[in-house]
Parts: structure tokens; sequence; C-alpha cells
């Protein structure tokens, strides 16, 4: 069975006539700041303005270098500049994490015996249990 692989999948759909919809709705805005300009300045300076508010935003819409919009090189360009060049390591001294658990006081008479708090942990350990565990489950397999 063969399928039909999609080609130019990269390439946004065409929404109104030659326009993506981003593009058409950055024109009809330009469009309603230039008329906006018309309203309320003077001749002279809504010519300048319009005539630079249209190349700013038609080069930034419009315009393609080396296949990417030059709104994305542009925005490249600022964070290049305003990023640090230089990358240091900086080691960042953290305290040590230590839990300190006190120990109970041994009696003189566990001392004397010998009975210290070794085996008192040992005997409460999770690893004993389950040591007995296997072995109780050994000696029913084998017997």
């Amino acid at each position: 069975m063969q399928f039909q692989v999609p080609q130019f999948i990269d390439r946004k759909p065409k929404i109104v006539g030659p326009l993506t919809f981003r593009q058409f709705v950055i024109v009809v805005l330009t469009a309603v700041s230039c008329y906006l300009f018309y309203l309320f300045l003077p001749t002279f300076f809504f010519l300048m303005a319009s005539v630079t508010l249209v190349g700013a935003v038609g080069s930034l819409t419009f315009l393609k270098i080396n296949g990417q919009r030059l709104e994305k090189i542009v925005r490249n360009l600022l964070v290049y500049t305003i990023s640090p060049k230089i990358f240091l390591w900086k080691r960042k001294v953290m305290p040590p994490r230590f839990v300190i658990k006190k120990m109970p006081k041994l009696k003189e008479e566990d001392v004397k015996k010998k009975k210290y708090i070794l085996p008192e942990i040992a005997g409460r350990s999770k690893l004993k249990k389950l040591f007995t565990q296997i072995e109780v489950n050994r000696a029913k397999d084998n017997g």
C-alpha cells in the first residue's frame, strides 16, 4: 500500500489571496494605522510616518533572507547583542548535606559487657528481615 507523502510541510496555508493569516492581520493593522495618521497628523508628517511604517512593516512581514523571515533575523540579532559573550563556569559552593543523628549514650555496664549500639541498629534493619525472608523461602523450596 502506497501513501502520498506531504511536500512543503514547512509552508503556512494561504488564507486571503497570496497572504497567510498572520501577514493579512499585519497588513490590515498597518492600513488602519496609516488611516489614523491621515486623520490626526498634518500631511507632511502623515507621509513621513506612513512611508516609514509601511516600509518597516512590509520588510518585516514579507522579506526573507536565506529562507528566514527578517523578523526572526532581527530577533536573533537583538538576543545575541544583549546576551553575555563570555561563558565562564563558576562553581557554586554548596554546603554538604549531612544528617546528624544523635546516638544514645552507652551505659557503662553495656560497655563492660561489650554490648554496643551496632547490634541494636542491625536488629532493626530491613536488610536482616529481607535476609530472613529469603532464607525461609529457600528452605521451603528445598524441603
